[in-house]
């Protein structure tokens, strides 16, 4: 996939103040290619999430939780970006 640029533009200029986390509904298996991919777009983050093998819940369910457990974490979420 070619990343959307405004996307990555935005990325990068809140990473300047801003701690990224990159929520994804990709599988645990799927890490490597996936970070090999971001590495290959210059795409900062601090940290990835994603949905644990085999889990079969909807994306946007999965995603939902992941946010709500960054926030029990201690976490506030300023932005969320869907592509």
């Amino acid at each position: 996939d070619t990343p959307i640029e405004a996307t990555v533009r935005l990325v990068k200029a809140l990473s300047l103040a801003y701690k990224i986390f990159l929520v994804t509904a990709r599988e645990e298996s799927d890490r490597p290619v996936s970070k090999a991919w971001l590495s290959e777009h210059n795409i900062p983050y601090d940290r990835i999430v994603m949905r644990p093998n085999g889990d079969q819940r909807r994306a946007y369910e999965f995603k939902r939780q992941s946010l709500l457990d960054l926030r029990r974490d201690g976490y506030i979420v300023h932005l969320a970006i869907e592509d």
